[in-house]
């Protein structure tokens, strides 16, 4: 059985090839006269949203054996959602502490992961690392309090999506770092899933970043009413 709902991604602006975008999460009081974004995104009607319990395919991570590299880390750090939310999303006055994000989006680009690489193993390490070994990126999804009927979380199928043509980098400016995501284009071939009324003991596993796989091992995920 599938569900749809509206998605929100990038518009493929002819900005975007030559400017790079970015989203400063600062109080707009420290960035007067300043622009907070200059990304522009827009609601896709009617997305297909496959819920897996009803799937009859088979969900799987690609081989974890020894040649893998995997960190886990558990942040105790809880996002909490502004009351005005969804009306006053990420980058609005309101939204001093950072809201859900609603874009579709992955978390790592290769830059991006190559510098969580070095914060588990060291710069020095790292390149051999990188260049020897394959590194994944496996992350957890797992909810406060179930079962989840506002806003659950959707993943895309990374076999839906051409990497190399509609995933976009952009900057994610904090007062104290700058990370590096990738924004996504909109086509209508992306196979989007969710878990319907997830409960606290289900915890979703699914791949940010794989160096096997540059270009296509990035799922993108988002947020959805």
């Amino acid at each position: 059985m599938a569900s749809t709902s509206t998605l929100w991604y990038l518009k493929d602006l002819p900005l975007y090839r030559d400017v790079k975008p970015y989203v400063l999460n600062i109080p707009l009081a420290r960035i007067p006269n300043g622009q907070r974004t200059n990304q522009e995104c827009y609601p896709e009607s009617s997305v297909k949203l496959n819920d897996i319990r009803l799937s009859t395919r088979t969900f799987n991570l690609d081989d974890m054996a020894s040649r893998s590299l995997l960190k886990f880390r558990y942040f105790s750090t809880v996002r909490r959602r502004h009351s005005s939310f969804p009306a006053e999303p990420r980058g609005s006055e309101l939204a001093e502490t950072d809201q859900p994000v609603q874009g579709a989006h992955c978390d790592y680009t290769p830059l991006e992961a190559f510098k969580s690489l070095e914060k588990v193993v060291g710069k020095e390490k790292a390149a051999k690392v990188w260049t020897q070994r394959r590194v994944q990126i496996i992350q957890a999804w797992r909810p406060l309090r179930g079962p989840v009927i506002d806003w659950p979380l959707a993943v895309c199928d990374v076999n839906s999506v051409d990497g190399k043509t509609e995933l976009i980098a952009t900057d994610n400016v904090w007062s104290y770092a700058v990370f590096e995501t990738y924004n996504v284009l909109f086509s209508s071939k992306h196979a989007w899933y969710y878990i319907a009324n997830q409960n606290e003991n289900e915890t979703s596993l699914f791949k940010g970043f794989d160096n096997a796989e540059m270009f296509q091992l990035f799922v993108p995920m988002r947020l959805f009413s």
